[in-house]
């Protein structure tokens, strides 16, 4: 966003997406949404069963570097590296944590 669109001194620009050169992305912003509630409703399903989940619900076909692709960029990577870290918490510790925050 420019300064002057920041300002509102130009208001015939929209502040929405704008054309970008480029590939088009895969995916859409309801595509990328479906794909990161399926990983957290099924946690254990891989990049794979999400690839086949997706086409089967979606009926679009998009790579399994897409999938991981979507789920890197929403964080969920290092989601699930916070889970494996504390997966094997005491009951002591997880409380001297809710305690000191």
């Amino acid at each position: 966003m420019t300064h002057r669109t920041q300002h509102g001194c130009n208001k015939d620009i929209s502040v929405t997406e704008r054309h970008r050169s480029g590939r088009p992305s895969a995916t859409s912003h309801t595509d990328e949404r479906f794909i990161v509630n399926s990983a957290l409703r099924n946690q254990m399903m891989n990049a794979t069963q999400l690839q086949a989940h997706f086409r089967e619900v979606r009926g679009t076909q998009v790579s399994r570097q897409t999938i991981r692709n979507r789920l890197r960029q929403r964080g969920l990577r290092r989601h699930l590296e916070w889970a494996r870290e504390h997966l094997c918490w005491t009951r002591d510790q997880w409380a001297s944590v809710l305690l000191h925050h």
